[in-house]
């Protein structure tokens, strides 16, 4: 009896861990332009605001490197939803070209051809 409750206690862990969703940080594949809560900055590695959402304001004024959320190198849309600027960089650590300057509240569907899947970092500017 204690070995069926071990498996039936191992299956629902497991069950439980898979359902779990990340607090911060990148999202689903569905993610749109109005999934960007307001206040934040969000980049997504699709073109018109698609694929996946990472929200670097999710940490505060600051992602010194999206590779911790496996997003290096791939944002191709942004919006700032917030009253800050924000700026995103080439390299990690805020190093490296500026790629991309976000005013508050505004948007980029597509980063030109030459900037687009760079990106390493971004900050509050």
């Amino acid at each position: 009896m204690k070995r069926i409750a071990k498996v039936v206690t191992s299956a629902l862990t497991t069950v439980i861990a898979s359902l779990v969703i990340p607090l911060s940080g990148a999202t689903s594949a569905s993610a749109a332009v109005q999934d960007c809560p307001s206040g934040a900055f969000c980049l997504w590695s699709d073109a018109n605001f698609s694929g996946v959402m990472l929200v670097p304001s999710s940490v505060g004024t600051g992602w010194a490197y999206f590779g911790t959320r496996n997003f290096n190198d791939l944002a191709t849309s942004g919006r700032n939803n917030s009253s800050a600027a924000w700026c995103v960089f080439d390299d990690i650590n805020y190093q490296g070209a500026l790629l991309a300057y976000f005013p508050p509240n505004t948007q980029i569907s597509v980063l030109s051809s030459d900037l687009n899947d760079r990106a390493s970092s971004a900050r509050v500017c």
